[in-house]
């Protein structure tokens, strides 16, 4: 069994990037910032996402809404999938689709077989992609906790506004009955008193 150098790595990895950059350029894929600009006349088009549908087409995300896109798509169809009403063509599908698939860390199994296996050394390029790999998943974790604390923080205040509108509505509904009373006390009086 022979094991991957960092060369083989460094090779495999320019290759990859220059596949990449082939089918891109052949089917006109585009960056997030390139769509963003294309599509900035449509309300929410600076949250814009880019996320890969389960057949390969790319899903596009404005405000909550998710459309697939096949690669040959133009803006001008993607533009027509975010307006009201939303329309499909031959390229762009509206109807729901899935999320996009996400990156779910495998579990480790037990190698079968014939397996390729890779140097980790300290300072390698396989060490330094997966240092890369999980520094990324720290930050997005550290995100999450962020965002979930910071969420949690508006929920107790929108807790206390309503119990604090609980609290003036019932005062100012007392203080009116009481006024309410006062001003029928009063004209029961002035009724009595001139025996109406």
């Amino acid at each position: 069994m022979r094991e991957i150098s960092e060369n083989d790595l460094r090779w495999f990895a320019a290759r990859l990037l220059v596949a990449m950059y082939d089918v891109q350029r052949q089917f006109g894929r585009m960056s997030v910032n390139d769509l963003k600009q294309a599509l900035r006349h449509i309300p929410g088009a600076e949250g814009l996402t880019l996320g890969y549908a389960p057949n390969g087409n790319q899903t596009v995300t404005i405000a909550g809404q998710t459309v697939e896109v096949s690669p040959t798509a133009g803006h001008e169809e993607i533009a027509l999938a975010f307006r009201d009403p939303p329309m499909s063509t031959p390229n762009v599908t509206v109807t729901p689709v899935p999320p996009p698939v996400e990156y779910a860390p495998a579990a480790p199994s037990q190698p079968q077989g014939n397996t390729m296996t890779t140097s980790a050394a300290p300072g390698s390029f396989a060490a330094s992609l997966r240092a890369l790999m999980d520094d990324a998943r720290a930050g997005v974790e550290k995100a999450r906790a962020d965002g979930h604390a910071k969420v949690t923080d508006a929920v107790a205040k929108l807790h206390e506004a309503k119990q604090a509108t609980q609290y003036v509505t019932d005062k100012m509904a007392q203080t009116i009955h009481d006024e309410a009373h006062s001003v029928l006390s009063e004209l029961g009086q002035i009724s009595n008193d001139l025996g109406i």
